[in-house]
């Protein structure tokens, strides 16, 4: 049985929608045109509701959406949004085929599981959109920085199933 907390720890959180908008839009007033903005909405968005917040976020200008796993990200497809979804965490590989068929871009973050990805997505003639992850020293996830991980991001630009569509830390 869970543990009721709300007498023990009775705090909550609330977001303004329109203070929201308005940070998103000055982030995009000071920014260049090509810089994309990716509204992390993990976690149901931090407890504030991540529909509302995906779609308050994306509505004034966030390009991508960000998720820790899967189920999230197939959640807000259900309730409708078709903007970019990118998984910022582990995916198993029995999940790959439900990803390229949703639509939703993949963290990458080593070689063997790309080339499953990508092999995936060539079985249903699509491409498997990733975002390649590199570890500066926080040591989740990510390719480290060495020189055998170099080549194997070389390789990744080089499968004939996988679209990378960014970098990242």
């Amino acid at each position: 049985m869970p543990l009721d907390t709300k007498d023990i720890r009775p705090t909550w959180v609330e977001i303004n929608l329109d203070n929201l908008k308005h940070n998103v839009m000055e982030i995009k007033r000071i920014t260049s045109s090509s810089v994309k903005i990716c509204a992390v909405v993990k976690a149901d968005g931090y407890g504030h509701g991540a529909l509302e917040v995906a779609k308050t976020a994306i509505s004034c200008g966030a390009s991508y959406l960000g998720v820790a796993f899967l189920d999230e990200a197939l959640k807000l497809r259900k309730d409708g949004i078709n903007a970019p979804i990118l998984i910022l965490g582990f995916t198993p590989e029995s999940q790959f085929d439900t990803i390229i068929e949703n639509d939703i871009t993949q963290t990458v973050y080593n070689l063997h599981s790309t080339i499953v990805l990508s092999e995936k997505a060539v079985k249903q003639n699509k491409k498997a959109k990733v975002h390649i992850k590199l570890d500066t020293g926080m040591n989740r996830i990510g390719f480290q920085p060495s020189t055998s991980s170099i080549s194997d991001i070389e390789k990744i630009f080089s499968l004939e199933g996988v679209e990378v569509e960014g970098v990242f830390t």
